[in-house]
């Protein structure tokens, strides 16, 4: 009895350490340090204290969250001194939501319980909330889920008029203290993911994925302006991204910057994953293996990439006929 006894508390520590490694984890102390650095860094004209400041206050305290942030979008500290000396209205307005921060977590950690539902394969991810130099409201790195929440966490109420019109855009456009959640649960998809190709189709179905998905166990609309254009404007849409689908150099037209193009609309390839990966979603008998497929979709396998994308008729021609077009017409 004493071994059947000892058998079963061990089976529920297994069990409890195993709910443990999946649990959610939060970081915000990026946040609270970075505050007070600001604090200090305002108080002084003196560039060289500045930079002190900034190294031995926020940089060096840094979370994983902060290294990786960094690493990823090539911020400087030049970029940090330039943004903290030169926007106070801003920062002053948007510090109360950065301190509000963990009040959003149970919302977070909800979306991301429903994608567990929906994909029980997930691998367990952390979520960390930086201040960056407004290049990213989110992106990942590895396993973590990186949050720049001079971007993500502000709100209407948010006094953006000093800062550079390429940059008030998007807090004209977004709401994005009310759209963090989705905006984390898409960013979780991303770190189950295999590594991305660098062609559009693929770039596409990447950013589709992650934003169908999280829309979809969430029963969430996209907050993604584009997704309700191309909806709206499906034919203008489609025709332009074939007329584009093999050139490398317009991908950007498409995702991760400004659209020079007659359409105007930036980021409209996130609405080309989304409408294949909605079709696909809606054409398959099984739900759960089709998200599971969509998730783990290996980019590098372009004969799967393709049978996603034909069998699901979005584009006018199978994408082994539109590239002879495009070979045709070349010079």
């Amino acid at each position: 009895m004493k071994k059947i006894i000892c058998f079963i508390i061990f089976l529920g520590l297994i069990n409890g350490l195993l709910a443990q490694k999946t649990e959610l984890v939060f970081v915000s102390t990026d946040i609270e340090n970075f505050w007070n650095a600001y604090d200090k860094i305002t108080t002084t004209k003196d560039s060289v204290q500045q930079y002190r400041l900034l190294r031995e206050l926020y940089l060096n305290k840094g979370t994983d969250g902060l290294k990786g942030i960094i690493e990823v979008r090539d911020y400087s500290e030049k970029e940090f001194i330039d943004w903290i000396t030169q926007n106070p209205k801003f920062w002053n307005s948007i510090r109360p939501n950065t301190l509000k921060v963990k009040d959003i977590y149970p919302k977070i950690n909800t979306n991301i319980k429903k994608l567990k539902k929906a994909y029980p394969d997930i691998k367990p991810s952390t979520i960390y909330f930086t201040i960056g130099a407004f290049r990213t409201g989110g992106t990942i790195q590895g396993n973590k889920v990186l949050i720049g929440s001079e971007l993500s966490l502000a709100d209407k109420t948010t006094i953006i008029d000093e800062l550079p019109g390429w940059r008030q855009s998007f807090y004209k456009t977004q709401n994005p203290l009310k759209e963090l959640p989705l905006l984390c649960t898409h960013e979780y998809i991303h770190t189950q993911q295999k590594e991305l190709v660098l062609n559009l189709l693929s770039m596409c179905l990447y950013e589709g994925v992650a934003e169908f998905i999280s829309c979809k166990v969430t029963n969430t609309k996209s907050d993604t302006p584009a997704i309700e254009f191309g909806k709206a404007n499906q034919k203008i849409v489609v025709d332009k991204f074939v007329t584009d689908l093999f050139v490398m150099t317009n991908n950007y037209n498409w995702l991760w910057g400004e659209n020079r193009n007659e359409l105007k609309v930036r980021d409209l390839g996130y609405y080309i994953g989304y409408e294949i990966c909605e079709r696909y979603y809606n054409l398959s008998k099984n739900k759960t293996k089709a998200i599971k497929e969509l998730i783990e979709l290996d980019y590098t396998d372009e004969r799967e990439v393709e049978r996603i994308a034909n069998s699901t008729k979005l584009l006018p021609k199978t994408l082994d006929e539109l590239y002879k077009e495009y070979e045709n017409q070349r010079p």
